[in-house]
């Protein structure tokens, strides 16, 4: 399906909402669909959406691993940590949020939501490419037709 390639980057609960009908005509080609696939298949490149609009971005795959490592070495915005940061950070917000009940500021639903998961999912860097700014070699924006997904 057109959307396989682009699922990575989907939380597979956002996904689940939105169930695809079988019954919805192909908008693409055969030949756009193969070319899509012969995309979503390569190694040598990154597809992501980009940072604002709706459009895709097609990187290098060895730039786009460059500029992630030249990101995390900025040590002026990251620094390398031991351990995972998530079980000290989520005991602090919950204690607020248990203050916040408490008071009856908020009620047990809205405390409920806000606790979120016991286990929340492990956090991931990840970049989107900023294709409002100048023009960075090997960033392919692409527009696709308003009715295309």
């Amino acid at each position: 399906y057109f959307l396989s390639f682009y699922f990575n980057f989907l939380d597979l609960r956002t996904l689940k909402r939105h169930q695809f009908s079988q019954d919805v005509p192909d908008n693409l080609s055969t030949d756009e669909r193969r070319a899509l696939r012969q995309l979503s298949n390569n190694p040598n490149i990154i597809i992501k959406p980009a940072d604002k609009g709706s459009k895709i971005v097609i990187m290098d795959r060895q730039q786009y691993l460059t500029e992630a490592y030249r990101q995390l070495n900025n040590d002026k915005y990251y620094k390398l940590i031991t351990e995972p940061l998530q079980p000290t950070t989520q005991k602090t917000i919950r204690t607020f949020i248990e203050t916040l009940y408490s008071k009856k500021y908020i009620s047990a639903k809205q405390r409920d939501f806000l606790y979120g998961p016991e286990l929340p999912r492990p956090r991931q860097f990840y970049l989107l490419p900023k294709i409002h700014k100048k023009q960075i070699l090997g960033l392919f924006p692409l527009k696709f037709l308003p009715a295309a997904p």
